[in-house]
């Protein structure tokens, strides 16, 4: 599919097409290794403008560095920059790094040998942002001091203010009670459904003839365009959800039900009664296990005097 995808975009260009033509027919490149070359020389070239817009714009940068986990529980870091050209302010992304070591010593390494790799002096650095984590922001030895000391600048550290934001989000919903059952239930239902194939497989199997097929994405705290969708989706699909709580919480966790009117019987059936008619036993027993049921009709006997008379005919007239 790769192969065919880069024939029909070289076709569109006909200088290309022609070129493609005109080569021998095992010189296909559509292999995994030209394809990398062609996606590491394309990255090149764009890093290359980047770098030639800050030389040619302010000359000077502020470096942006978040980290992230991939799928792979690779430990990602993501560092841009801001600067500006043309009088336009611009923030750029320059690229992933995989990072080993997590302490600010081995990040501020790794961030001043990308910086080299594309061309950028640190001494151009005039400012730094980071999210609030205590290795990146921390005042005595954090990442944003070592790089201040290489920079050989004030290069101020500025706090995120969307992870700021995001705090000040995350402590309003948690103090407005409806918000935060809200999400809480949200969070609830991804977890219930995604932990368990046969769960999932019933949250699907009641949607299918559904006009909105909800799919529950995973909880984050910093996405709030995420959140918002998210409740959006529940609203309309709310019925389905629903049923499909209700049929997966029939689903039985364990037979101790079952194990504990044992204890009842025990209780019931002793030595002195063991006489005792399984018809008997049942009854006593299930009078004495669902005592919310039993205690009602012990305020209220009316229902059992009219059971008792419909049973067969009696001397007495219960029901007039």
């Amino acid at each position: 599919m790769r192969q065919i995808h880069i024939k029909r975009r070289l076709q569109k260009n006909e200088k290309f097409d022609k070129d493609l033509k005109s080569f021998p027919k095992n010189a296909k490149y559509t292999s995994n290794i030209v394809q990398n070359d062609i996606l590491l020389a394309s990255s090149n070239i764009i890093t290359q403008t980047i770098v030639k817009e800050v030389n040619e714009g302010s000359s000077v940068y502020s470096l942006i560095v978040v980290e992230a986990r991939d799928a792979s529980t690779l430990e990602q870091m993501s560092i841009c920059i801001r600067y500006v050209h043309k009088s336009i302010i611009k923030e750029r992304f320059l690229g992933f790094l995989q990072v080993l070591k997590l302490d600010a010593h081995g990040l501020t390494h790794c961030i001043i040998e990308f910086l080299n790799a594309v061309g950028l002096d640190i001494e151009k650095c005039i400012s730094q942002s980071y999210d609030g984590a205590s290795v990146m922001s921390g005042s005595t030895n954090g990442v944003q001091i070592k790089i201040r000391e290489l920079s050989k600048n004030k290069c101020p550290y500025i706090h995120c203010y969307a992870h700021l934001l995001n705090l000040v989000l995350v402590d309003v919903a948690k103090s407005v009670e409806i918000v935060d059952d809200t999400i809480g239930l949200l969070e609830a239902i991804y977890a219930f459904q995604s932990s368990s194939t046969l769960r999932h497989g019933i949250f699907s199997e009641v949607q299918k003839d559904c006009e909105n097929v909800l799919k529950v994405p995973q909880h984050s705290d910093t996405r709030w365009v995420a959140k918002y969708k998210e409740i959006c989706d529940m609203g309309k699909s709310f019925e389905e959800i629903k049923s499909v709580i209700e049929c997966v919480l029939v689903i039985p966790v364990s037979s101790a039900s079952a194990e504990r009117s044992f204890s009842t019987m025990r209780r019931i059936k002793i030595y002195l009664r063991t006489s005792m008619t399984t018809t008997r036993l049942h009854n006593l027993a299930l009078i004495s296990i669902e005592r919310e049921f039993s205690s009602e009709l012990l305020k209220d006997p009316t229902k059992i005097i009219d059971e008792f008379a419909k049973m067969k005919n009696r001397r007495i007239q219960f029901i007039k």
